[in-house]
């Protein structure tokens, strides 16, 4: 599938997404290694292979900050993919404040990892979320405290763009 693709279209960046290593903090052991060891498939039949989409649904109780950065490092040495955080988004079960703290060191951490190249949420309002949680707005479009967060990254320190397919980190939270 992934040749074909490519084939067709060899401008398509060929990306695989995960779904439970960083949101569910594996990082090592049974769904962990099935993920390597699909991912090492792939390449050994030949597939180029640019980046690895790791889902960022968080539980109630946060993946350490510190699981993520071993699992992009594992990632990237193993594979030497770029990595993007898909999905990203919280349980319903923490609190705004946590949220806003878990984002921030969250996008902080990922953004200072030399393979990361990219950040989605999965909603930002709560009217149109899955589990009516999503992680920047609530029903009556009021900014959370995690969107508040997000806005100061992005619009106001300046250490994450959104813009410039790079970011501007100086990799200090290494």
């Amino acid at each position: 599938m992934f040749n074909k693709l490519k084939e067709i279209d060899p401008n398509t960046k060929m990306y695989i997404n995960d779904y439970v290593t960083i949101g569910q903090g594996n990082t090592g052991g049974g769904l962990y290694n099935l993920k390597k060891q699909f991912v090492q498939e792939l390449v050994d039949a030949g597939v180029q292979l640019e980046g690895i989409g790791f889902q960022g649904h968080i539980g109630a109780f946060p993946t350490s900050i510190y699981d993520v950065q071993t699992i992009l490092d594992d990632f990237y040495n193993t594979f030497g993919t770029a990595a993007k955080i898909t999905e990203y988004d919280t349980n319903e079960g923490m609190s705004d404040e946590l949220a806003a703290t878990y984002l921030r060191d969250f996008l902080t951490m990922i953004f200072s990892h030399e393979s990361t190249d990219g950040f989605l949420t999965w909603g930002f309002w709560d009217g149109a979320h899955w589990q009516d949680n999503a992680p920047f707005f609530y029903q009556d479009w009021t900014l959370k405290p995690a969107g508040e967060a997000f806005i100061d990254l992005v619009f106001n320190t300046g250490i994450v763009s959104i813009n410039s397919g790079t970011n501007n980190l100086d990799r200090w939270y290494r």
